[in-house]
């Protein structure tokens, strides 16, 4: 059940990730940056995911399982900065 739930999660965020980079392409200024805070939110979501699946297979080998760290750490990287310049982005919109 875990696994499904992450697979789900693997799909919607690449789909997410998918429509905020190319809208960010499309747009300029603010808003584009808004996009690109998102994608990178989408890509934090789907590297966790990606990594939190990965760690439900058994770990044969110590350089499978430090590859598994570091893609769920460049995923919370990306997460975690992603939401800030999201709300940093968001609060400069809403004063102009």
């Amino acid at each position: 059940m875990i696994s499904l739930i992450l697979f789900v999660t693997v799909i919607l965020a690449a789909f997410f990730f998918f429509t905020n980079s190319y809208a960010s392409r499309k747009t300029e200024g603010i808003k584009r940056k808004l996009h690109q805070a998102k994608t990178n939110v989408s890509m934090g979501v789907l590297f966790v995911a990606i990594g939190a699946f990965q760690l439900l297979l058994p770990v044969q080998h110590w350089f499978r399982a430090l590859l598994i760290a570091f893609i769920f750490a460049v995923g919370l990287i990306n997460l975690f900065y992603g939401i800030r310049n999201w709300r940093k982005f968001r609060t400069a919109a809403e004063e102009k």
